[in-house]
């Protein structure tokens, strides 16, 4: 089987999946263990899992929380749709100020608009 030269990430151009851009209120730990919330978009989010990119450096198995914004909201008018918990599964340094980061959910995504 061939593969076709303008996939992305070694799957072929029909496995792409749509780019999401949700914006992120990441909180955590970074690896010095001081306390941390950035706020970024993600890159990309399945069923089980989301990547997205930090300026803080954190370490494989740290655990995140995520509040998952609309990517059409208005900053400091608008509440978070989703809450999650996530675990770094794997960290790339994507260029000299941010990381890349893969995730995966841990537990459920909570829908907000649900509670």
């Amino acid at each position: 089987m061939s593969r076709d030269p303008s996939g992305v990430n070694g799957k072929d151009k029909g496995d792409r999946r749509p780019q999401d851009e949700s914006i992120l209120v990441v909180s955590g730990y970074d690896m010095r263990r001081f306390p941390f919330s950035e706020v970024t978009k993600a890159n990309d989010i399945s069923a089980g899992g989301i990547s997205f990119s930090l300026r803080k450096a954190v370490e494989v198995g740290a655990d995140l929380e995520l509040r998952i914004y609309s990517q059409t909201c208005e900053p400091g008018q608008a509440s978070p749709a989703f809450r999650a918990r996530v675990r770094v599964v794997r960290v790339s340094r994507t260029n000299l100020e941010e990381v890349g980061l893969v995730a995966e959910f841990q537990g459920q995504v909570i829908n907000l608009s649900d509670v």
